[in-house]
C-alpha cells in the first residue's frame, strides 16, 4: 500500500513539477544570450529537476530556483544570470548519454533558447544503481558521465557535475561513493584544461543525508536540502560566474582603442 501511495504521489509530482515549470521559465520568452546576460542549465535525472521541492506556479523548482536566488544575493556577481531547470525524473545516466536513443542531451543542447548557455551543471547517475534491465554497473556510470562532460566541453561549455547522492542502501551508497571519488579524480585531471570540470553540486554532504532532509520517497531532497545544497554551490559557482562576467569585460576592453599620446 505504500508502495502504490508512492507511485502515485510521484506521478502527480512529476506532473505538477513540470506544469510549474511551463509556467515559470517557457522557453518562448528565454532571452538570447548577450554580454550582460547569461544562462545556467540543470541537466539530469530528479535531483536536477528538484522533485521533492515544495513547487508553485511561480517556480522552476529545486536547484534551479535556489541557486537563482543565492546568484541575486552575490555582489561579486554582476551580471544578469537565468538558471533553467531541464531535468527529467527517473532518468539515468545512459539515457543522457550524447548519443542516447531518448536524445534528451540533444533536444537540450538543440534548442536556440538553451544551447547558448555559458554554464551547465550535469547532476545524472544517482538513478543508475536503481536500474535492472538493463543494469548500470558503477564503472558505465562514469563513463556516461564522463561522455556528457566532454561532449559539453567541446561546445565551448563550462561543466559542472554533481556528485551521486547518499543513499540509505549500502549497496547503493557503496557504489555512489565510489563513483564520486572518482569524479573528483575526472575533475582534477581537467584542472589545466581551458574548460576544466567543476565538482558542484553536492548530493552527498552530510547535512543531506538526516530523514528530515528527504522528500516523501525518502530518497529525493525536500525544499530545505535543495536550499543548503544551493547555498554550498556558490562557493564553486561564485568564481566560475565572475570568469565568465570578467571575459566578457576582457572582449570589450580589447577592442577599445586609444591614444597613446594622451598617456604620455
Amino acid at each position: 500500500m505504500i508502495g502504490l501511495y508512492v507511485a502515485v504521489r510521484t506521478f502527480i509530482a512529476w506532473l505538477w513539477l513540470r506544469f510549474c515549470r511551463w509556467c515559470a521559465q517557457p522557453l518562448r520568452l528565454v532571452l538570447k544570450s548577450n554580454e550582460y546576460y547569461h544562462k545556467i542549465v540543470i541537466i539530469g535525472d530528479g535531483f536536477a529537476a528538484g522533485f521533492g521541492d515544495w513547487i508553485t506556479m511561480a517556480s522552476s523548482g529545486g536547484l534551479s530556483e535556489y541557486i537563482a536566488h543565492e546568484i541575486s544575493k552575490e555582489d561579486k556577481i554582476r551580471h544578469k544570470w537565468q538558471v533553467i531547470n531541464r531535468g527529467i525524473v527517473d532518468t539515468d545516466s545512459s539515457q543522457w548519454h550524447p548519443t542516447s536513443s531518448t536524445k534528451y542531451f540533444q533536444s537540450v543542447m538543440s534548442t536556440p533558447q538553451l544551447r547558448d548557455a555559458d554554464v551547465v551543471l550535469v547532476v545524472v547517475g544517482s538513478m543508475d544503481a536503481r536500474r535492472k534491465t538493463p543494469s548500470i554497473s558503477p564503472d558505465q556510470t562514469l563513463r556516461n558521465i564522463q561522455a556528457i562532460c566532454d561532449a559539453l566541453r567541446k561546445k565551448g561549455k563550462r561543466v559542472c557535475v554533481g556528485s551521486l547522492c547518499h543513499s540509505d542502501v549500502v549497496t547503493e551508497c557503496d557504489g555512489h561513493r565510489s563513483i564520486n571519488q572518482a569524479l573528483v579524480d575526472f575533475c582534477a585531471s581537467t584542472a589545466t584544461d581551458a574548460f576544466p570540470v567543476k565538482i558542484t553540486p553536492d548530493l552527498s554532504t552530510p547535512v543531506v543525508r538526516r530523514s528530515d532532509a528527504k522528500a516523501f520517497d525518502g530518497f529525493h531532497f525536500n525544499a530545505k536540502a535543495y536550499q543548503q545544497i544551493a547555498r554550498d554551490s556558490m562557493m564553486v559557482l561564485t568564481p566560475l560566474l565572475t570568469a565568465v562576467e570578467w571575459s566578457t569585460w576582457k572582449k570589450q576592453l580589447d577592442g577599445v582603442k586609444y591614444d597613446a599620446a594622451l598617456y604620455d
